[in-house]
């Protein structure tokens, strides 16, 4: 079924949305935890990361995951031709999947002002 008038404005919003999210979420994650120095085996790349990049793949990440929502249901809409048993398992999987998304965004930061913080601490004990 070919979707008409206010519901495919409402589909290409959606959509749109959706792509504005990811392309936000990507800048989130990148500034977050990329480190050209790499060390990506341990919590010792956290040593390697500006506080500024840090900050801004905290906030991003945590302000626009919720329009994930946005962009799942664009998707939901998508597949619910395909029937129930495709389209919920499908939308709900992702939807934990942003739930899962928000806990990485708000606690990864924290952890790397603790691991950072900790460094910086046992330098300053070893200049004194």
């Amino acid at each position: 079924m070919i979707a008409q008038g206010r519901t495919l404005k409402l589909l290409r919003l959606t959509g749109i949305v959706g792509i504005i999210t990811g392309i936000a979420m990507s800048i989130a994650d990148i500034s977050l935890l990329y480190s050209s120095a790499g060390g990506y085996e341990s919590d010792a790349v956290l040593l390697t990361i500006p506080m500024w990049r840090l900050l801004l793949g905290h906030y991003l990440g945590v302000l626009m995951l919720p329009f994930y929502l946005i962009a799942i249901w664009h998707l939901y809409e998508g597949i619910k031709p395909g029937g129930a048993w495709l389209s919920i398992p499908v939308a709900a999987l992702l939807g934990y999947g942003a739930a899962a998304g928000g806990a990485f965004h708000g606690s990864i930061a924290s952890l790397a002002l603790i691991v950072q913080g900790g460094s910086a601490h046992r330098l300053k004990r070893r200049l004194c």
